[in-house]
């Protein structure tokens, strides 16, 4: 009887340390907490006001704090990914900021943007005038380890630079940034082919000629009845 019991004892603990094991290679079962990665440590949460007031374009990477199984966060803090030395060296002319999802750290932020990194994370990237946005999630986010990503973040400074000069050379301010609209997710980022979006109407606006006053017609007065 004894020796049956020590059996089934040893048989439980063998039966135990695969169970734990098949868990810990299980991804879905790996815990991973997003935002203490050494690839984000230096983005600082900012407010969305602050953030609207650099006029720069925006990189913003949320993650869901209180998701202890976060794939998806695991995914973007990866050195394969933000950690890249290309996407360092594109992020340079962007506001970068890390962001909580439950918008505990910062206010502001269009609950939609906020809405995309429940249960993992997400990527937004944006123009200063917000006439473009793409958002990175858990649905698509094997997108941003290949080229779309890198595509995006020319695109968008390209896109930026030719914003400067148009403000520039038409001697114009740019227009007051109203905030974002929410959109539903998107099942795939924007086309980088597509043409750039146009810029705010307040940067195009072409003043219209004065209307010259009319000139009045001179008379002659004819000669006095005699």
């Amino acid at each position: 009887m004894r020796e049956k019991l020590v059996s089934c004892g040893q048989t439980a603990v063998l039966l135990m340390a695969a169970f734990c094991l098949a868990g810990a290679n299980d991804p879905k079962k790996a815990n991973y907490v997003g935002g203490d990665a050494d690839t984000v440590k230096g983005w600082g949460a900012k407010d969305f006001a602050e953030a609207k007031a650099s006029g720069q374009p925006m990189f913003i990477y949320i993650y869901d704090p209180k998701y202890d199984h976060n794939q998806a966060a695991k995914y973007f803090e990866a050195k394969e990914v933000l950690g890249s030395t290309e996407f360092r060296e594109q992020l340079k002319p962007f506001l970068c900021a890390k962001l909580k999802g439950d918008g505990s750290d910062s206010k502001g932020w269009p609950g939609d943007w906020l809405g995309h990194s429940f249960h993992g994370a997400a990527l937004v990237l944006t123009t200063s005038d917000f006439a473009r946005k793409v958002i990175y999630d858990k649905q698509n986010k094997e997108s941003v380890g290949g080229a779309s990503l890198a595509a995006q973040l020319k695109a968008y400074a390209k896109y930026e630079e030719e914003l400067k000069t148009l403000i520039a050379t038409t001697k114009l301010a740019p227009g007051p940034v109203s905030e974002p609209k929410p959109a539903t997710p998107a099942a795939n980022p924007a086309d980088v082919n597509d043409k750039p979006a146009k810029a705010p109407p307040s940067a195009l606006e072409e003043k219209k000629d004065e209307k010259k006053p009319e000139k009045k017609k001179k008379t002659i007065d004819g000669p006095a009845d005699e």
